[in-house]
């Protein structure tokens, strides 16, 4: 895992115990298809960034699908504070 990942395990009641959130940041969802991320969604990722960064708080990519944790590195390269991924 790189600094940028974080994989939620599901606890034994079959929920996920995600990462403690206070409801802060700029959050966005990664479109990826034939798995190769969506364009629009790196410029998403700078342009998160640039407004996390004014209102002093993180960016987080929300990453949902099958062999999707390869796609983390991308968004550390334009400066994803965090990426959150749920395998199937």
């Amino acid at each position: 895992m790189t600094e940028h990942e974080q994989v939620l395990q599901p606890d034994t009641d079959g929920l996920s115990n995600p990462i403690k959130n206070d409801g802060v940041g700029v959050w966005f969802f990664v479109e990826y298809k034939d798995g190769k991320v969506d364009e629009g969604c790196l410029r998403l990722a700078s342009e998160g960034k640039n407004l996390a960064d004014k209102l002093g708080e993180d960016s987080v990519a929300l990453i949902i699908g099958n062999q999707v944790k390869n796609l983390v590195d991308s968004f550390g390269l334009y400066g994803t504070d965090r990426a959150i991924v749920i395998e199937d």
